[in-house]
């Protein structure tokens, strides 16, 4: 198991080539949805603070957004804003006409509860797909918001012609993002799934086993092609800074030759993810014109 054939080479996913179809598909939505209700979909985004990457991932929405067509707005408000100062703009957001979802960006500072704050949203706004009731409506298989990390990289599977089906998955991490809502994407599927975390003994015993791997632990290199079996597709959500550099989950170099399929975060999964929060977005305002409740 996990011999290397250095004949042999993973297919890496190109997720950009994938992103620019789906922002085609999707400004044409937005176009159509503009003209027959005479406003686009609007998405809100609220940001405590100052952290860097988290600018700069609004400052990629809000791109992403106007490019397509949307409304977009972000409330950039100071570090040491009070939690009900921050639930109160989330209920006016609730209410207002011109935004059908609403992103908080996390982290948060340390005196305010992101779980609480998300559970402010209305959680037919909740565009983020992280609302409890958004949470057990994916898990009972009824439509839903799904987290925009998991719709991606469900999406790049889809458009590799990769069926869950039938396949044993094995899920590295348990995180609200990726780990937990991939679980209950992959078995709605009809995958066979494994979710394997910090308190799982014999790693590789799992992964071993696996048709399909995907990992969001945060340890870097954490996976290598001696524990896989050869012709495993594998998603690597894993990004954590090591020397400066970004480094995922999978220790890239052994795992290729042991791959059929290698989709990492920066080139396959990440280039989506703002295009499935856009998405989202658009079929929260669908719902809302069409009046239709959860």
């Amino acid at each position: 198991m996990g011999e290397q054939n250095e004949t042999t080479e993973a297919l890496v996913m190109d997720g950009r080539a994938l992103a620019e179809e789906l922002r085609n598909e999707l400004r044409e939505e937005v176009a159509d949805f503009s003209e027959q209700y005479g406003r686009p979909p609007g998405l809100a985004m609220i940001l405590l603070g100052g952290d860097r990457r988290t600018l700069d991932r609004a400052d990629q929405v809000a791109t992403e957004a106007r490019n397509l067509g949307l409304e977009f707005m972000a409330y950039l408000w100071p570090e040491e804003t009070g939690d009900r100062e921050l639930q109160f703009l989330i209920r006016e957001l609730n209410s207002h006409l011109a935004f059908d979802g609403i992103s908080i960006q996390a982290p948060l500072p340390p005196h305010i509860s992101h779980e609480e704050m998300i559970a402010v949203i209305d959680p037919a706004k909740d565009v983020e797909g992280y609302h409890p009731l958004n949470v057990g409506r994916l898990f009972s298989n009824l439509d839903t918001m799904v987290p925009p990390p998991a719709a991606a990289g469900m999406e790049l599977l889809l458009r590799y012609n990769i069926n869950p089906a039938g396949m044993r998955a094995v899920i590295v991490g348990r995180n609200k993002v990726v780990g937990k809502p991939m679980s209950g994407l992959l078995v709605i599927a009809d995958a066979t799934v494994t979710v394997c975390h910090s308190g799982t003994r014999n790693l590789a015993d799992h992964t071993r086993e696996a048709d399909l791997v995907i990992t969001c632990a945060g340890q870097p290199n954490l996976i290598t092609g001696a524990m896989l079996k050869p012709g495993v597709v594998v998603l690597d959500y894993g990004l954590t800074y090591e020397n400066g550099l970004l480094v995922g989950d999978v220790h890239w170099e052994s795992v290729r030759h042991v791959a059929s399929i290698l989709g990492s975060s920066p080139d396959g999964i990440a280039p989506i993810t703002n295009l499935a929060l856009m998405a989202n977005t658009m079929r929260a305002a669908e719902r809302r014109v069409l009046n239709l409740k959860y």
